[in-house]
């Protein structure tokens, strides 16, 4: 199936496009119908951040009448009284500077619909293929980044059909610069399309598919402040560009207290998460991620469940969280060691005959809100319906615990 129908970030129906240009000398040019029934509506919020800092939230849907994301291809913008960081150092192939910085366009003012001297965050108009290098303007989200049904997301699509992103969201913070970021990827229990405890594992989804988008948008190093907030989705069509957009007003939000790091105990090939929610936390999602056995520069080595592996509770009190092999995706995905059960590898699971290696690392944030943001997400099984408009919050607040990492053996020599 086409993993878009589920991502609650590329939740994308066909009829949304009546056509899209496949030349191989001009950027995509989707033909839009009924582009006035989509609706684009957004929440800005602070953000609570692993360092101690402060930063912006922002929490968008852009949706069809179905529910479905609204397009296959946008170009936003976003402006309003907050202010940005330096430039980003560095972009990736497609021109996005979101894990350093804004780009230099949005600072300048050349990226379409931003103005020199006035806070922007920004995509870049898609280039034709075979382009020389340098013709992307450098923007946060680059030609690749949209807004979809819930979120920003690396998933335009382009001229072979596919999109920038493959199936990963953008690591969030944004603008992190080198620090430590969180795939917001879910999985099960929270995220569970199939129904079999395994998230995305099973039959229906690529093995490249390693959870369901949560669309949380993070940016560190932004500050917000008191005033009209404004969100633009600039659509190419055929007949020219056409411009969905909405405002907001932000009132200055709530600044959460720090999530406190989770601590995790391992049971064998289970693991316990203990978390506290501070007061004004009313939802957080407890993040697990099982990277596999690493070596110490922090690749894998080993893993007996096809690692990395996502595991997601949404909760609403503080408590513990147990991974066990109700939630191993092992039994739809090939192994690659003799274990073919666990939900997390022990030293023993991912030994071979000649080397022995050490169990898999885990790791685990807490990302708390003031706001139900589950309940925003295309969280549903497969072919669940949502809210073409869900009600948001008047302000988003987000808080990001530090990382824990931790593994049932010591590090590999």
């Amino acid at each position: 199936m086409d993993i878009r129908m589920i991502r609650a970030g590329v939740v994308i129906a066909v009829a949304a496009l009546a056509g899209c240009s496949s030349g191989a000398t001009a950027p995509p040019s989707p033909t839009q119908a009924n582009i006035n029934q989509d609706v684009l509506q957004f929440a800005v919020g602070t953000a609570t951040l692993p360092n101690g800092a402060t930063g912006m939230n922002v929490l968008a849907t852009f949706r069809q009448p179905s529910g479905l994301s609204a397009t296959l291809l946008n170009e936003p913008v976003l402006t309003g009284p907050f202010t940005l960081p330096a430039a980003g150092t560095s972009a990736t192939s497609y021109g996005a500077t979101i894990a350093s910085g804004p780009g230099s366009a949005e600072l300048n003012g050349t990226a379409p619909g931003c103005t020199s001297g006035a806070p922007c965050i920004a995509g870049s108009p898609q280039v034709a293929p075979g382009s020389p290098s340098g013709a992307i303007l450098p923007t946060t989200f680059g030609e690749g980044g949209g807004v979809f049904s819930t979120g920003f997301a690396p998933f335009n699509s382009n001229t072979s059909g596919s999109y920038y992103g493959g199936y990963t969201p953008f690591a969030i913070p944004y603008y992190a610069a080198g620090t430590a970021t969180i795939v917001p990827l879910g999985g099960p229990p929270a995220y569970d399309p199939e129904g079999t405890g395994r998230g995305t594992r099973g039959p229906n989804f690529s093995s490249k598919v390693l959870g369901v988008d949560e669309g949380i948008s993070v940016f560190q190093g932004v500050a917000p402040k008191p005033g009209t907030y404004t969100l633009q989705a600039m659509i190419p069509a055929n007949t020219g560009a056409t411009t969905v957009k909405a405002t907001t007003n932000f009132t200055g939000g709530t600044v959460l207290h720090a999530i406190p790091a989770p601590t995790i105990t391992f049971n064998g090939n289970s693991a316990t998460v203990a978390y506290t929610l501070p007061a004004g936390v009313t939802g957080a999602y407890v993040q697990v991620v099982d990277k596999g056995a690493l070596d110490s520069q922090g690749n894998q080595v080993a893993t007996c469940n096809g690692a990395p592996i996502y595991y997601t509770k949404w909760v609403t009190g503080s408590g513990t969280f147990t991974i066990d092999n109700t939630m191993s995706p092992a039994a739809t995905t090939p192994a690659t060691t003799a274990s073919t059960s666990n939900a997390i590898c022990t030293s023993a699971d991912n030994s071979t005959s000649d080397t022995t290696y050490p169990g898999d690392t885990v790791v685990v944030n807490v990302i708390g809100f003031d706001y139900d943001h589950y309940d925003l997400t295309s969280n549903g099984k497969l072919n669940a319906t949502y809210p073409q408009k869900p009600t948001l919050p008047a302000t988003a607040d987000i808080s990001i615990s530090p990382q824990t990492v931790a593994s049932p053996v010591p590090t590999a020599p």
